[in-house]
């Protein structure tokens, strides 16, 4: 009877429990559930099986999905476990398989070739490794978290003997890197094509790691690329500039993928086949499957439900993670819109700067009206490449609220200083593959897309510049400004050089979407557009109301642009921005992002962000400015020197403290000392209360569960948070340090209580062991 009495109590509070966690994590497992059956039914002719070298980058997460929907006896699945079982990793599929190995290792054919796909990773001692690998900010992040679980799966075989050292190694980095990004921000900020790959690797590390610093930075990690996803992304595109990438397009690389399932928010019908463009979306599986959430305030803060604009100022460091606050960027968020803009001391002169994006508005549409966001973007024409993508050597640019400047100039020694460039890019390819070789020698200095320092090739391009715009806008000329209207932003458009912009054919297979305007000039003349942008609902969609606003209220001065090189313009808010695009002298210096193109190592290493990377000199000729020269109203702006890392309204990070607001909400991760520390708290209440909030919001995931439970929301935030697992008779089967994941493996099947402590508040939620 008392037995009975247990369960039917425990099945009331289970009850309680799950009308408690509706909300958010209903609408997770709605949009997970739609991802997975997309990509378990993509053919794998879409993927590829044989006629790509990495077919594992996108049959991994399918693999991921097939097992998470119809359990280890997939056919499919177990077909591609044998199928791929030969062949060498690297950073995309590395990966996959990690998660696999610790989520799904009871699967069939995974038990039977476990140890050849063990043997795979240790094996491979070139460029490509788990440990020492070279790449780009995502591929290290990839390798190496993926190398931590391998070496962590292989402890106690004595067919690894490494296995330990690789673990210490590893662990180095994962603190290492993690601590840094709390210091400087990270290198590879805000790409819409690679973000989801820098964050995969520690959604693994989140949920198998079994160190708890490790699963700590990991946790900290995460929150970082909630923050600055959360801030960027609107509506199924990536917002503001971008350090690799660009989309004109919503839902259209893997980052938007990914926010769309953390965050909800998307322009397009997800339940349409039209939404899956491509095959990125399947790298969001990883986040899907994972017990990881980011913070709630980071999800509000994705929505863009502001009543009022909210203005953002945001620093980088150089693409190694070196040096702070290299990089400076602005970044509004409108009621119609967000904007935002970077000004970057990169020389834009090597095909490093290819994926580099300048500035991005996107205007919001109707919410699931299954069409793209309203995109414009924009960019010099020397390398002629459009959707405002490549870090030319000749633009500048400048973003005031809602104000967007761009400027182009090209000289008349501009064929002086390409030919300048030759050298330059040429003594660096000698120096890397000289020292690539030394740090890689044969026969492992396989590198797959051989020497990557280069050059484009080109032929003078005009001295003009262009904006990006959706053929939806609609325009109308009045006088020398031209005007458009989109569903939710109006923006006036002035050029600098011509009487008004000039429509030309957009390029890059976007005929049937796109349009661009232009503005050109002669060498050594100021080109380019002086952008204002408005909500329509400020005017009440009324696009005459705008034009005469604009008309009758906002100043251009551009009397001195062909002398000076000086614009002035003061727009709708009363605010006056004087420009000076900056020619520059012999004793300028820029840098180029240096990926994994840099020489002066000679051995291999693990914190590539430590190591000193060298770039040749600078010819002489080519040492222009990068930056422009403004003020508004009165007070310049600052270009160099010291910045936090986000800065504005509910998102602040500064000094290693990253801080989410939400009125009297807080949650904070504070990196200062070696480990983070989590703080989830309402301002005004005492530590008791605080505590109790941070165990309510704790929820645990799954449940039934089978072999372990994962604490999300609070757990993990703080290091005190202790556990105790009790039958229904009250029974103490096991107790312990709440780290995130708890082992429930060798418990009996049945009913439980789980009681988390922090400080003096606790809180108890039942659980089912399957």
């Amino acid at each position: 009877m008392n037995s009975r009495r247990n369960t039917l109590l425990f099945l009331a509070m289970l009850a309680g429990y799950s009308l408690q966690a509706q909300t958010y994590e209903q609408g997770f497992q709605t949009r997970k559930a739609l991802l997975i059956n997309q990509v378990c039914i993509v053919p794998n002719s879409q993927w590829g099986m044989n006629n790509v070298p990495d077919p594992e980058k996108h049959h991994w997460p399918k693999t991921i999905a097939r097992i998470d929907k119809y359990g280890n006896a997939d056919t499919a699945a177990n077909f591609r476990i044998v199928r791929f079982k030969d062949r060498s990793p690297f950073h995309f599929t590395l990966v996959g398989m990690a998660r696999i190995m610790g989520q799904y290792g009871t699967n069939d054919s995974l038990v039977k070739y476990r140890k050849t796909y063990l043997r795979n990773v240790w094996e491979r001692q070139d460029s490509y490794n788990a440990f020492t690998g070279e790449g780009t900010e995502n591929h290290t992040n990839m390798n190496r978290t993926s190398g931590y679980l391998y070496a962590q799966y292989s402890l106690g075989d004595i067919d690894f003997p490494q296995a330990t050292a690789r673990l210490a190694d590893m662990k180095a980095w994962v603190l290492s890197f993690s601590k840094q990004l709390y210091k400087v921000g990270n290198g590879e900020w805000n790409s819409s094509v690679y973000e989801a790959y820098n964050l995969v690797g520690w959604l693994n590390l989140f949920d198998l790691a079994t160190d708890p610093e490790v699963k700590n930075a990991a946790k900290a990690v995460l929150d970082y690329y909630a923050a600055e996803m959360g801030l960027h992304y609107t509506q199924g595109a990536v917002g503001g500039a971008e350090m690799r990438g660009n989309s004109v397009r919503s839902n259209a690389n893997s980052y938007e993928y990914l926010a769309w399932l953390w965050f909800g928010t998307t322009s397009k019908d997800a339940t349409a086949s039209t939404f899956w463009i491509g095959k990125d979306y399947s790298q969001a599986v990883h986040a899907a499957v994972s017990a990881y959430r980011p913070p709630s305030i980071a999800v509000k803060l994705a929505q863009k439900n502001v009543a009022s604009a909210n203005y953002y100022t945001t620093s980088r460091p150089d693409y190694l993670l070196t040096t702070g606050a290299y990089i400076k960027q602005n970044f509004l968020i409108e009621k119609g819109y967000t904007l935002g803009a970077a000004y970057m001391p990169y020389g834009g002169w090597t095909n490093a700067s290819f994926q580099l994006a300048n500035w991005k508005m996107v205007g919001k549409v109707a919410q699931g009206a299954n069409k793209d966001a309203e995109i414009m973007t924009g960019n010099g024409r020397y390398w002629n490449k459009s959707q405002g993508r490549w870090r030319n050597p000749f633009d500048q640019f400048v973003q005031h609220k809602n104000v967007m400047i761009q400027m182009t100039r090209l000289t008349s020694d501009t064929a002086a200083q390409t030919a300048a460039i030759a050298g330059f890019v040429t003594t660096w390819k000698n120096n890397w593959l000289r020292d690539f070789s030394l740090r890689f020698p044969p026969p492992n200095s396989f590198k797959q897309d051989g020497n990557p320092v280069s050059a484009p090739s080109t032929s003078l391009q005009p001295n003009a510049g262009y904006v990006s715009l959706p053929k939806t806008a609609v325009m109308t000329r009045v006088g020398n400004i031209t005007f458009y209207q989109m569903e939710s932003v109006f923006a006036a458009v002035r050029t600098i050089a011509q009487d008004s912009a000039r429509r030309v054919q957009e390029s890059d297979g976007n005929l049937n979407t796109r349009f661009q305007i232009e503005d050109k000039g002669d060498l050594d003349q100021l080109t380019g557009f002086v952008i204002e942008f408005a909500n329509a609902s400020d005017f009440g969609g009324n696009i005459s109301q705008f034009i005469g606003a604009i008309n009758s209220s906002s100043f251009f001065d551009k009397s001195q642009a062909q002398s000076t090189n000086s614009i002035v313009y003061k727009g709708l808010n009363n605010d006056t921005i004087r420009v000076k695009f900056r020619t520059g002298s012999t004793t300028d210096t820029w840098t180029e992002p240096v990926f994994d193109w840099g020489y002066g190592p000679t051995s291999q290493v693990i914190n590539t962000h430590s190591a000193t990377w060298l770039q040749p000199a600078i010819p002489a000729v080519a040492r222009t400015h990068k930056i422009a020269e403004w003020s508004v109203n009165g007070q310049n702006y600052v270009t160099t020197g010291p910045a936090p890392i986000f800065s504005g309204p509910g998102l602040n990070m500064d000094s290693s403290v990253l801080e989410f607001a939400d009125g009297n909400a807080r949650y904070e991760i504070d990196y200062r000392g070696n480990a983070p520390i989590f703080r989830d708290y309402l301002v005004g209440t005492d530590a008791k209360q605080n505590a109790a909030r941070d165990l309510q919001a704790v929820s645990i995931f799954p449940n039934p569960a089978k072999g372990y439970l994962q604490l999300t929301a609070a757990s993990g935030q703080n290091s005190e948070l202790q556990y105790e697992v009790a039958d229904l008779n009250g029974r103490t089967m096991q107790k312990g340090a709440a780290t995130g994941r708890i082992d429930i493996g060798k418990l009996p099947s049945g009913y439980y209580l789980l009681k988390l402590q922090l400080g003096d508040a606790t809180v108890t939620k039942p659980f089912v062991k399957h």
